[in-house]
């Protein structure tokens, strides 16, 4: 009877085996991703999904690779990793749709294990409490004020000119900056610590740009992609504040493409709080000092380093007290 049954066991029959596992396998994807956005079905496997469609090449980052996926299969895509259905959703229009029209069928967060062990441990910044995290816009900020003196020389003239040089500048002198808060703005649009909002999780059928996505769907907002659309903001790879004021030289508050902390249900809850911690940052250390690039003249590089979430690369730092 062993060795009937070992029979069965032929290179050949395993082979087949294979085979029929893999058609299996994309016939139910077929079927699982009917009038889904588009993606790489041929290439899923078995348990796994496309997890092999985000393994980067030794010395590339991962960003990259979600670029060629943008550009082979468009601002909207779907694929499976393990066992989710995940929608990427890189325009505009989109990741409104998902954030603010449509929030409330997309206002859960899938169960990853790591979103769990994450929060528990709460140290990143999308969990975590944010005095530490925000070190990582502070960081930002010191990278972007050095590099960009004739900006930093501006702030400082706003700030003599509203608290003076005896009086450090305090929330109420909010109102009256305006350049640092739209520096602020430029360097959280520019920035990009959290390319991606948060994963949400489908509670609902629902649709998105006419696609149907199913319940227990993952949807991730690409953040970055909004703040970094030509169709949005002019030239954007160009560090430019005064884009965020307006010809009456107020902050423009209400501009729908500039979602650092995301928007809709899952809003940022710490918003408001980072906002007050980060003005009084920026606004006392560029009213006490002047923050140079090192004596060589090499000016620090702001594509920073890619994570979960982004922050600077290591950098030298000159600092002069102004008189």
């Amino acid at each position: 009877m062993e060795l009937a049954v070992s029979e069965y066991f032929t290179v050949g029959n395993i082979f087949l085996a294979i085979v029929f596992l893999l058609i299996l396998n994309q016939l139910v994807e077929l079927y699982q991703f009917r009038n889904m956005p588009p993606g790489p079905r041929l290439t899923s496997l078995p348990f796994v999904g496309n997890l092999l469609s985000f393994a980067s090449p030794k010395g590339a980052k991962q960003t990259e690779q979600i670029c060629i996926l943008k550009e082979k299969y468009g601002n909207l895509y779907s694929l499976k990793v393990g066992s989710f259905k995940i929608v990427i959703a890189e325009d505009v229009a989109s990741v409104k749709e998902v954030l603010v029209k449509k929030s409330a069928d997309y206002a859960g967060r899938p169960p990853f294990h790591s979103f769990v062990m994450s929060t528990l441990g709460g140290k990143d910044i999308a969990f975590g409490n944010y005095g530490p995290a925000w070190k990582f816009h502070r960081k930002l900020f010191m990278t972007a004020v050095r590099k960009y003196i004739s900006d930093q020389e501006l702030i400082q003239n706003q700030l003599d000119e509203e608290s003076g040089r005896d009086r450090m500048p305090g929330l109420d002198d909010h109102p009256s900056l305006p350049l640092v808060q739209a520096t602020i703005m430029e360097i959280l649009r520019l920035g990009n610590v959290a390319e991606t909002a948060l994963p949400h999780y489908t509670l609902k059928d629902t649709t998105l740009a006419g696609y149907r996505v199913p319940k227990d769907t993952v949807v991730v907002p690409n953040l970055m992609a909004v703040h970094m659309d030509p169709s949005c903001w002019e030239d954007p790879t160009k560090f430019n504040p005064h884009r965020h004021i307006d010809g009456d030289g107020q902050v423009v508050t209400n501009s729908v493409n500039f979602l650092p902390f995301s928007a809709g249900r899952q809003i940022c809850a710490g918003e408001a709080l980072a906002k007050v911690e980060l003005f009084f940052f920026l606004s006392r250390m560029l009213h006490k000092f002047t923050f140079l690039p090192q004596e060589n003249g090499v000016l620090p590089d702001l594509k920073g380093v890619d994570g979960f979430t982004r922050f600077p690369a290591p950098y030298n730092i000159r600092v002069k007290k102004r008189q």
